[in-house]
């Protein structure tokens, strides 16, 4: 029996940056030794577990699906393997609203000289839920909607001849097909990624190869799978794109590399209207393979950077406005290139890859630190005692009850896991007692919030230059 193992490096490296604490937390590896293993897919789900999904090799030309599951902690929850024909390659995962993991990719266990989409289906618990198999070639990209359904993208057609292009199925969370939905040029073209936004809208990306240069294509379907929109953008001497996600506004980021090999990142609003775009040149040659965004409309990229010996992990991570919050390198003394990237309901950032040498080549998955200084308020506040939160996690409002030891002019805050404020709820003078105030989890404007992490800060001051305490607690909004 052949053996395999999971190995394990935990790293923890103290940077500052523009006053944040982007850690890096911890990173874990997967090695058929002698071997190869490619990590292709990354996601987190609602516990803030990470999955990672690619493929290993068992033989001369033989490939199989090997996913794993990680609790926050970085420690093995399960890790399954499929094998259905000589190869079976995954490259894509999400989990749904329940905790299921539904892994993609392509298997030639029907027909050897014409591979096949596969889908699997995992219960939170690693059972086999469904697989199914899709009249298309290649599932680079899968995602799932807020009702749970599936919706798998990729190549269809063949590559050699020039004759391929876009194909795009969803399912029902019982694996039931709904639709399918295809797209050809003359000169070919394959889609990468997928990504659904809170209306249920399927966005696609890609690439068509055209005669002078290939260009980053993206199409926005209904829920239904009719066309809403379709953009073409080729950058600077071309583009291809890897990657898609949305933010809670409904606006589209697409991520990929430009003709001067940058990472090049575009973003569309909810009507396909370009807000900005953003290039990264680490100097050589950049390619950016994934995309992830987080409650505030934050986005990170992930891909890999030459920087002079060999490619490293390389991570972006930009404002909703499209200004850079920060840049991360992690270099395993090795070669690496990062192709995913997910961040958890606490704004952690997890990136997910492969490294090689010395003929060698290993799953490789590293965790950022998403907290701001908003998380360490709590380890020096001074009413660690006179503060509950209650219900937490919460789907609507939130009891905050605190007790005051003396008259106090009262404050509190909610702040989201970068630090930065979502709502004043309360500034008033109060008496010595217990109070209550109720957070409706909106923010300044009104608007609901996301579901995510939040942080309530509440801080009490005398007037008299002694007795001032605070104290910050960390509430879980969960929209149904």
């Amino acid at each position: 029996m052949m053996k395999y193992w999971i190995g394990a490096l935990t790293l923890f490296l103290l940077v500052a940056v523009a006053g944040s604490a982007q850690d890096l937390l911890w990173v874990r590896t997967y090695d058929n030794p002698g071997l190869m293993d490619r990590a292709y897919g990354v996601a987190t789900d609602i516990d803030a577990n990470i999955v990672v999904t690619g493929y290993s090799e068992v033989g001369d030309l033989n490939y199989d699906y090997h996913t794993i599951k990680y609790d926050q902690d970085g420690n093995t929850v399960w890790y399954r393997r499929y094998e259905g024909g000589a190869i079976d390659q995954a490259y894509a995962v999400t989990t749904d609203i329940h905790g299921n993991v539904i892994v993609s990719g392509y298997s030639d266990s029907v027909y050897a000289s014409n591979p096949y989409y596969y889908i699997i289906k995992y219960a939170p618990n690693g059972d086999t839920l469904w697989a199914r198999y899709g009249k298309c070639g290649f599932a680079y990209g899968v995602t799932t909607d807020w009702q749970g359904n599936v919706i798998v993208t990729g190549l269809s057609g063949a590559p050699q001849a020039k004759i391929y292009g876009y194909c795009t199925m969803k399912y029902t969370p019982e694996g039931d097909t709904l639709w399918t939905r295809t797209h050809f040029t003359a000169s070919g073209g394959a889609a990468r990624g997928v990504a659904t936004d809170t209306a249920g809208n399927i966005v696609v990306t890609g690439y068509l190869e055209r005669a002078e240069y290939p260009a980053y294509y993206t199409i926005k379907y209904s829920p239904a799978g009719d066309t809403i929109w379709t953009r073409v953008e080729e950058g600077e001497g071309g583009a291809y794109a890897y990657a898609v996600a949305t933010d809670r506004e409904g606006n589209v980021i697409v991520t990929g590399d430009n003709g001067r090999l940058d990472f090049y990142t575009i973003k569309y609003d909810p009507d396909g209207n370009i807000l900005w775009t953003r290039d990264y040149d680490g100097g050589d040659d950049d390619f950016a393979y994934g995309v992830a965004t987080d409650a505030a409309g934050n986005v990170a990229v992930a891909g890999a950077s030459w920087l002079g010996v060999n490619y490293d992990y390389y991570i972006v991570k930009y404002a909703a406005n499209g200004d850079t919050l920060w840049t991360r390198k992690y270099d395993s003394g090795a070669a690496d290139l990062a192709r995913a990237v997910s961040i958890d309901r606490e704004g952690n950032v997890v990136v997910t890859g492969s490294s090689w040498g010395l003929g060698d080549t290993y799953y490789c998955t590293v965790k950022y630190s998403g907290e701001s200084d908003v998380e360490e308020w709590a380890h020096s506040e001074s009413m660690s005692q006179d503060m509950t939160v209650y219900p937490n996690p919460s789907n609507s409002s939130v009891a905050i009850q605190y007790v005051l030891v003396e008259d106090s002019r009262v404050t509190l805050r909610v702040y989201d896991v970068l630090g930065q404020q979502i709502q004043r709820v309360a500034q008033k003078a109060h008496n010595s007692g217990t109070y209550t105030i109720t957070w409706d989890a909106t923010d300044d404007t009104g608007r609901k919030v996301a579901s995510g992490t939040y942080f309530l800060r509440l801080e009490a001051h005398t007037g008299l230059g002694t007795g001032d305490y605070s104290a910050t607690r960390k509430v879980c909004v969960v929209r149904p």
